[in-house]
């Protein structure tokens, strides 16, 4: 087996990942799409538990970057 060098996802092959592992494809299926064995998509997978990750959004109540930039300076 050929030694292959880590491979960082670009947020579009993330989507492409969790899209066909929501349709049921297999880890295997899904990583010969990238030419990769099925461990390479596996950590993707598993950092949420196997859930798609949530998109991130501040509370309404929360300062906004520049609001704390201007409060700090």
């Amino acid at each position: 087996m050929k030694h292959r060098t880590h491979i960082y996802y670009a947020p579009e092959q993330k989507e492409i990942i969790w899209d066909r592992y929501k349709q049921g494809d297999s880890p295997h299926d899904i990583a010969r799409m990238f030419d990769r064995y099925h461990s390479s998509i596996m950590p993707t997978i598993h950092q949420t538990g196997g859930y798609y990750p949530l998109v991130r959004k501040r509370h309404r109540l929360d300062l906004s970057h520049d609001e704390s930039e201007k409060i700090s300076r």
